[in-house]
């Protein structure tokens, strides 16, 4: 009786990295087929469309590759593929975050190896929800969320995003903008248990290791221990700033006086005063506070090297 070839579904943002992921995938698909599978794609031309075709899946394949940044894979992610369906990245985005924390390879044979290698992973994930006003739904994520800084910054890229990748080079001219504006406002979290901490110029409750795939987070952050870490940063003007961004860079940034750590299951983050304040989920606009996270323990499976 003849087996049956195993068939991988290649999904693709054509638009990643400039244009990038498109250029990839004729060589990602070449490289799948010459391991022995059956390989089928699908372009995207606009947000969501990676999310529905995921979803409506009859017949589930042996893998599915996802060509573009951490946008694209929350997209998938979204669709709630399940810890039974394997997910390949082949990272084409700005930041690469996921890519980063992982490890993952860059390049089509590299990733192909790995596929074929067939090691795997199961991690966390999370979603989010907006509270005011009351009967939003929620929003899963991969990464990260973060209010304060960030989410201003991010709000701000976005609003004069004209489609594709954005670039690192976009958010420098909106980062230093609201920093020296001092545009803070404090952040607080409220635990299960009652304590309210805070206020924080920025806080990240986040699922890896590493903030915009960069700075190194402190307090060992695992993606697959069924929980996220808070991490709270207290920073007063430029200088408060650059010396987190100093330390988070050589992996020197520890919990203490200014930084504050606590790991959760669920949380909720609320803004000082009346005024909510942007977050940001995975590097894209989430909403405003006041908002809670919950983790998703083992939602998600993916390749690793």
């Amino acid at each position: 009786m003849a087996t049956e070839t195993p068939r991988i579904l290649i999904v693709v943002n054509p638009n990643s990295g400039g244009g990038k992921a498109g250029r990839l995938c004729p060589m990602v698909r070449a490289a799948l087929e010459a391991k022995g599978y059956a390989v089928e794609v699908f372009q995207s031309s606009g947000p969501g469309q990676i999310r529905a075709c995921v979803e409506a899946l009859d017949e589930r394949p042996e893998a599915l590759v996802i060509l573009g940044g951490d946008g694209t894979v929350r997209e998938v992610v979204q669709a709630e593929p399940g810890p039974d369906l394997a997910l390949a990245v082949l990272p084409t985005g700005s930041a690469n975050v996921l890519a980063t924390d992982l490890r993952l390879p860059r390049k089509p044979q590299a990733l192909a190896d790995m596929v074929s290698a067939g090691k795997t992973r199961v991690v966390d994930a999370a979603r989010a929800r907006i509270l005011e006003p009351e009967g939003q739904g929620w929003q899963t994520l991969l990464l990260m969320a973060g209010a304060g800084l960030d989410g201003r910054i991010v709000q701000a890229v976005h609003e004069k995003r004209s489609g594709g990748t954005l670039g690192k080079s976009r958010y420098i001219l909106p980062t230093l903008n609201v920093v020296f504006r001092k545009q803070y406002q404090g952040q607080f979290l409220v635990l299960d248990d009652g304590r309210r901490e805070g206020p924080f110029a920025q806080l990240i409750v986040s699922n890896v290791s590493t903030y915009g795939g960069v700075w190194k987070l402190p307090g060992g952050v695992r993606m697959d221990d069924g929980y996220l870490d808070c991490i709270g940063l207290r920073a007063t003007g430029f200088l408060g700033w650059l010396r987190h961004a100093v330390l988070g860079t050589c992996n020197r940034l520890r919990v203490g006086k200014r930084v504050f750590h606590a790991r959760v299951q669920h949380v909720r983050v609320e803004s000082e005063g009346s005024e909510p304040c942007p977050f940001q989920l995975d590097g894209d606009p989430g909403g405003n506070t006041p908002f809670e996270i919950e983790v998703l323990p083992g939602a998600v499976r993916l390749f690793l090297p």
